[in-house]
């Protein structure tokens, strides 16, 4: 049976549980990241997500914080706490822990949600579902959960562009207005919050919360890149030092990996240490053969 780990999100008000990425993905994640192409990264958590919440009534409800919180646990479980931020030779060091934590006091007083109501028409609003934003016609889609008009619920993800056209020209120029003024708040928020805190020590400006561009999507990129290279090596290491199956290595995670090589290069130092300690040591005087009496 698959571990999980129970984790609370900055949005959606219940928690969820959150599977480490093994080996095999993380290999398949490596190469999707290597081709350097936003949207096959984009589909590949995507994916990776929906099959962790395995109800699509969650799913679907799940924000683009939210999602990019449960990257961060996957990365945390996977990869490890540590994270390093490397700055023109200096370094910044972070957890991810403190990540979530952060995220997660930052929203814990403040909705996102948003309801405006003109005549017959009630637009609910809410901060984006997807990573990828191209436009400002995305960002309509992504920010109007449902139009109410005359009691009857459109949800704007069950439309087709045609339906979705027709529905958006229904809006009235004071919805709109509200609208635009949701938008400004949010990017105000946004601005104002940051993934990564400044460091004025390194003059290092941190990381905003964005939520209407790819700032998590390439976020998410960089916490989890690796050179394939580097990942091979160590498999090769782990298989040909180590005596490590396959089957082992492949349900395993890169930070268990890490920890069995940790255990062996500090054992080999004992060992070692222990020769050099050994043949150091000044060998005893050679004893005279005493005389043998008989009886």
């Amino acid at each position: 049976m698959t571990y999980k780990k129970r984790c609370k999100l900055p949005l959606y008000p219940k928690e969820v549980y959150i599977s480490k990425i093994n080996n095999e993905i993380y290999s398949q994640m490596l190469n999707v990241i290597s081709l350097n192409d936003e949207i096959s990264l984009n589909d590949f958590i995507e994916s990776l997500i929906k099959e962790d919440i395995n109800d699509s009534s969650v799913y679907e409800n799940l924000t683009n914080l939210d999602k990019f919180s449960i990257m961060l646990y996957k990365r945390e479980m996977s990869l490890g706490n540590d994270m390093t931020l490397s700055l023109e030779g200096s370094t910044i060091n972070y957890n991810i822990n403190s990540l979530i934590t952060n995220l997660n006091n930052i929203f814990a007083n403040y909705s996102v949600l948003r309801s405006y109501k003109y005549n017959n028409i009630i637009l609910n609003l809410s901060i984006p579902k997807q990573f990828i934003i191209n436009d400002l016609d995305d960002i309509y889609k992504n920010v109007i959960n449902n139009i109410i008009i005359e009691d009857e619920k459109i949800s704007i993800n069950d439309l087709t562009n045609e339906e979705y056209n027709s529905i958006i020209d229904l809006i009235p120029a004071n919805l709109t207005d509200n609208l635009l003024v949701y938008l400004d708040e949010m990017k105000n928020f946004c601005n104002n919050n940051y993934i990564l805190s400044p460091n004025s020590t390194f003059q290092f400006e941190g990381v905003n919360i964005n939520l209407f561009d790819r700032t998590f999507l390439l976020f998410i990129k960089s916490i989890f890149g690796d050179k394939l290279l580097n990942f091979y090596e160590l498999q090769f290491v782990l298989f040909n030092k180590l005596r490590m199956d396959y089957e082992w290595f492949r349900n395993s995670t890169m930070q268990e990996c890490k920890f069995y090589i940790k255990f062996y290069n500090e054992d080999m130092k004992r060992q070692e240490e222990a020769s050099k300690s050994s043949s150091s040591m000044p060998s005893m005087p050679k004893m005279p053969t005493m005389p043998s009496f008989r009886r």
